[in-house]
């Protein structure tokens, strides 16, 4: 019966496409999108092919394709059999040297879709982009996040071009299913995600479950597949996954594999970890006379400094990836200053590297590092004298952290150099810097402790320090077969080749650390499952007594905090500290807290820490008195298991004790060890480097595949332009249903792209051809579209088909990623051909007309989509247009139009959408302005009276939407100006706590709007060519002509409904037309198109 009524319905749209006028132009259904901005230098791309994958890298990004290429030859193999999923195709890694790279590429671009969805399909090749940010541990999360999206996606849609399409009519897949089984694969838990969990749901953000969008999805999808592994066994992700595919629906894949109906699934899921947290919070403390700074809630601070004195904070904070600092008095904090602000508003992937803050020691200083339109700059702000200075940072690729010396002479840098992070002294007198280490650990973090020594973060594997000079595969990788977690170096410039080590844990990590007195430093670390302050004191033992004394050194250290919510970053003054953590709806905080220096004896561990600790020494095979022993070093820290088995909590010493793969040395492995291509742990790469090869380097060269087919009925031109002047009957924006189908290929960087499309109408004789090159590859974007098409137009005497050819050269210059330069210069050649009806058509010569000129126009785009037809932010479009005839030069036509869109957040799904549009044309002839209805309307009404002023000499014409509740042409003339506001409310998606499975329901939107407008001849439109408008009435032999007064001003109110069904974003409302201060009868109005 479904089947039945939908061929039903798309036979009655076919019939109806066969009366229906194709018409020109787009109504309100202005084109607007982001930008990629590329300011840096061309890159030249290289490549490296292997069996199982291909490295794509560029300038100074050899190293990170090595270790790239190494890791991934691991892993690829691991996910197969974790998945039990073989991929059919190589896999494209491409290699970025920094995210501000890979945010200016063109990865990702997509037009937005104005009509419909149905027949799409995406061939997603198995493209994988990749960013060093300085750590390789998280470029390998990277890649294990990379691996396991495209084998997740492959198995749920399959790999051929068939199977693309054939599962485009698979239900939607709510966003926390495919992104936290990524994110699971990739890294099981982790305190930072136990943390956020944590936080979420004991302030019951998770609650309504549906509703979760962005990072609080993935996060509850993470913790969701968790949950699965923990009570049914990881085996089971493969078969939820099949039954998922099979079924076609997430909530069928969960009963048909775990045998629990979905709801009673995510209740289960919600009440396990909110059970689990409830018990594990009380045994941590919360913080005393904490006070949190008032801030804007829409910034997000992720970053604090505090000045010397203790009077001034630096915050950094994150406004939709606009970078802000703000300079706050501490006495007053409503006394704030922005100090820099970098880039527009825009939802794009987030990035925390930078800026980065730091006072000056005694000055009233404050140095800021940041990168802003692909340079790296360092500010230098007088807080006193309220000026800047800035330096040029070009003898490094990116800078991650900086620390003042205690003289204010020099700052400690960690830096990213050729695909390596290392740690160096920048000197303000010589404005250069030197290399403390220079190896391929990863260093991070540098602080000044006291004059002489400098601590940091690194992964490194020995003390001792020494310049590594290049070779071929050692240097880049040797090192990284089990990448390790940050421990503390202490570097003294006394004896600058031997560190101390300050730390050395395993599963732990050092997170950053703070001067605090000559004799001693503070330092966070996660060693319990929180992230805490920890107190640390260089100390030292005699080693070896001979001729000379040696001693060891080594840092002593004690917890001073036991808080129930990490610690993200602190900035630390004496015994008051500004700490930044995690806020509701997974936001950040600033608080002034309180700090005693006083050492605990013991944590206890997060249930995720010990969980963690009980299967590293069930692997290790740690003798069970090692592990009850209570008498620890004094120079290590006792943490203490509160858990399931109160009776028999004992005290363990995680940093004493050896894994039986730490005693393993690399260099006297077995090869045949080394040649097993399947791996235990997700870390774990070969041992050694004899079974692997690196290819020969090859120049990337530009090759196109298809990336995109769309085979559907559609009811949108493939090039937008202005009908031309017919003086009579309705206004068909967009043609009746035709057959599209567009071909769209691009190159594997997609830099390049070439359209080739076709409308095939029923007739045949009305197609439409469109074939299109784009080059995105510089900052400047070029494009050259061809475009053809032919359709028929009634007269009242005649039958017209009219064929246009037309050529455009588009040239785009964006400013940044929300605004963008547009010029279109183009050639337009139309020719009329009279259909031979009868005598007089037969002898009607057909006309020719020949149209030159250009468009630019300005464009800013900051919206966000999270749903169909919801939107939020603003964006806006300015153009002017000329057209210049070649066959008749008199002719010429200028106009001027705007677009201003703003959507508002009401709650959560729930907007108001506001519209203000306008256009005008002027010159020898002009652009007539049709005032009335929708765009898209199926089956519009037309007002033939008043009869349009046959002494204007038009040319085009085009619709001016909407008016909801009027037919076509209320009002015309050349200007128009329209208000237009709906509040759209996506009712089933609001109400329901769970995933729906309809797609109709997902998209289904209850409509509440009002419109009011114009459109008039000249510039007043109270003027009395507008207000006595003639209406004629024609009986032979008499025509009476009466001169009516009108208010130019009307309106319309109303609601309605939009969903998609089939693939076709359909609205219906049901609207009342307001004129002359009365309210007309209500129409049903009936169309396709989507926000206005």
């Amino acid at each position: 019966m479904y089947r039945l009524k939908t061929n039903f319905f798309v036979i009655l749209l076919i019939i109806y496409s066969t009366i229906a006028n194709a018409q020109f132009y787009s109504g309100s259904q202005l084109n607007f999108g982001k930008n990629r901005v590329q300011y840096r230098y061309e890159r030249i791309w290289s490549v490296m092919k292997f069996d199982y994958y291909d490295i794509y890298f560029y300038q100074k990004g050899y190293p990170i394709a090595v270790n790239t290429a190494r890791y991934a030859d691991s892993i690829i193999h691991n996910y197969e059999n974790k998945l039990n999923y073989h991929l059919k195709s190589k896999l494209q890694f491409i290699v970025f040297n920094s995210l501000s790279d890979l945010k200016s590429s063109n990865i990702g671009i997509d037009d937005e879709l104005l009509y419909n969805s149905a027949g799409q399909t995406i061939i997603e090749r198995n493209k994988i982009f990749l960013y060093y940010n300085g750590s390789y541990v998280d470029l390998f999360k990277q890649i294990r996040e990379g691996v396991a999206r495209v084998m997740v996606e492959r198995f749920l849609y399959g790999e051929t071009f068939g199977a693309n399409f054939k599962n485009q009519t698979l239900d939607a897949i709510p966003s926390w299913f495919i992104d936290g089984l990524v994110s699971y694969l990739a890294e099981p838990w982790s305190t930072e995600m136990d943390n956020l969990l944590r936080v979420n749901i004991l302030d019951k953000k998770f609650k309504r479950f549906n509703q979760l969008e962005g990072e609080q999805a993935r996060v509850a999808g993470h913790s969701i597949w968790r949950y699965i592994v923990d009570i049914y066994g990881e085996n089971v992700i493969s078969n939820v996954l099949y039954m998922t595919r099979l079924s076609r629906s997430v909530s069928d894949g969960i009963i048909y594999s775990l045998g629990i109906t979905y709801k009673n699934f995510i209740n289960a899921w919600y009440n396990y970890y909110e059970k689990l947290y409830k018990n594990e919070i009380e045994q941590w403390e919360a913080w005393e006379n904490m006070y949190t700074l008032p801030i804007s809630k829409k910034d997000n601070p992720y970053k604090v400094a505090l000045s010397s004195d203790g009077q001034y904070a630096a915050i950094v904070a994150d406004r939709m990836n606009q970078k802000r600092v703000y300079l706050v008095s501490i006495q007053n904090p409503k006394e704030k200053k922005l100090i820099l602000k970098l880039g527009p508003k825009v939802e794009e992937a987030f990035d925390d590297s930078y800026p980065l803050i730091a006072f000056h020691p005694y000055a009233p200083l404050l140095s800021c590092y940041y990168e802003n339109k692909g340079q790296r700059m360092l500010m230098l702000y007088n807080v006193d004298e309220d000026t800047k200075e800035y330096i040029k940072i070009e003898s490094l690729d990116k800078i991650t952290s900086i620390s003042y010396s205690p003289d204010g002479m020099n700052l400690a840098v960690s830096a990213i150099n050729e695909g390596q992070s290392d740690i160096y002294l920048f000197s303000f007198a010589g404005k250069n810097f030197t290399p403390i280490t220079k190896d391929h650990y990863d260093d991070y973090g540098p602080v000044f402790i006291n004059r002489n020594q400098i601590a940091f973060l690194s992964n490194r594997t020995k003390d001792t320090l020494e310049y590594v000079r290049k070779t071929y595969k050692y240097d880049y990788f040797s090192w990284r077969n089990t990448p390790g977690n940050y421990d503390v170096f202490i570097y003294d410039n006394r004896k600058p080749d031997i560190l101390i080590q300050g730390t050395k844990t395993s599963m732990v990590n050092e997170n950053e650390i703070f001067a605090h007195t000559k004799d001693d430093f503070l330092f966070l670390s996660d060693s319990n499952g929180v992230n805490n302050l920890f107190i640390a004191k260089i100390d030292s033992s005699l080693l070896i007594v001979d001729t000379v004394m040696q001693y060891k050194y080594f840092a002593d250290y004690k917890p001073i905090t036991n808080v129930n919510n990490s610690i993200l970053t602190a900035s630390i003054h004496d015994n008051k500290a500004l700490i930044i953590t995690k806020d509701k709806n997974n936001k950040n905080k600033i608080s002034q807290v309180s700090l005693l220096f006083t050492p605990k004896d013991s944590l206890p561990l997060s249930y995720y820490k010990k969980q963690q600790l009980k299967k590293l020494f069930a692997k290790s095979n740690i003798n069970k008195k090692q592990i009850e022993t209570k008498t620890i070093d004094a120079h290590k820290q006792n943490y203490q298991i509160i858990g399931i088995d109160d009776k028999n909590d004992t005290l363990i010493d995680i940093y004493n004790y050896k894994l039986e793969q730490d005693t393993i040395t690399i260099d006297k492995i077995e090869k045949k060890e080394s040649k097993k291509h399947k791996t235990k742990l997700l870390t774990t790469i070969p041992h050694t480097l004899d079974d692997f090869a690196l290819p020969k380097v090859e120049t990337y060269e530009v090759a196109y595949y298809i990336d995109e087919v769309t085979t559907q009925f559609d009811f949108s031109y493939l090039s937008s332009t202005y009908q031309p002047y017919t003086g009579y009957g309705p206004i068909f924006i967009q043609p009746g249903m035709n057959a599209l189908f567009l071909f769209n290929l691009t190159d594997l960087l997609e830099d390049h792209r070439i359209i080739l499309g076709t409308h095939l109408s029923g007739s045949l004789d009305e197609n439409e051809y469109i074939v299109s090159y784009e080059d995105l590859s510089r900052r400047a974007d070029k494009q050259i579209v061809f475009h053809r098409m032919s359709y028929y137009s009634n007269e009242e005497e005649f039958l017209k088909k009219n064929t246009i050819h037309d050529i455009h050269f588009r040239w785009k210059y964006p400013f940044n990623q929300v605004s963008a330069l547009r010029i279109d210069i183009f050639a337009k050649y139309d020719k009329i051909a009279y259909k031979s009806i009868d005598n007089v058509s037969l002898m009607q010569p057909d006309e020719h007309e020949l149209w030159a000129g250009g468009v630019i126009d300005f464009t800013y785009d900051n919206t966000r989509n999270p749903l169909i037809n919801i939107y939020y932010g603003t964006r806006g479009k300015v153009f002017f247009e000329y057209y210049q005839g070649v066959l008749n030069h008199k002719l010429n036509l200028f106009n001027v139009g705007f677009d201003f869109r703003h959507y508002t957040k009401i709650y959560r799904s729930l907007i108001w959408a506001n519209r203000i549009a306008g256009g005008t044309s002027f010159g020898s002839t002009r652009l007539i302005y049709i005032l009335g209805g929708v765009d898209n309307w199926l089956f519009p009404r037309y007002m033939y009276q008043p009869v349009l002023d046959p002494s204007m000499n038009f040319s085009f014409q085009t619709l001016a939407t909407n008016l909801r509740g009027m037919p076509q042409n209320i009002r015309n003339g050349n200007t128009f100006f329209v208000i237009n506001s709906e509040i759209r409310f996506p009712i089933f998606r609001f109400l329901f706590n769970r995933p729906l499975k309809s797609k109709f329901l997902n998209t289904f939107q209850l409509n509440f709007f009002g419109d009011i407008g114009s459109a008039w001849l000249g510039l007043n439109p109270y003027a009395d060519i507008n207000i006595y408008v003639p209406e004629y009435y024609y009986k032979k032999p008499i025509t009476v002509v009466i001169n009516n007064a009108r208010n130019p001003l009307v309106g319309g109110i109303g609601f309605g409904a939009r969903a998609d069904l089939l693939g076709y974003f359909m609205r219906l409302d049901y609207a009342w037309g307001i004129e002359e201060r009365g309210i007309l009868s209500p129409r049903l109005i009936f169309s396709i198109t989507k926000d206005f």
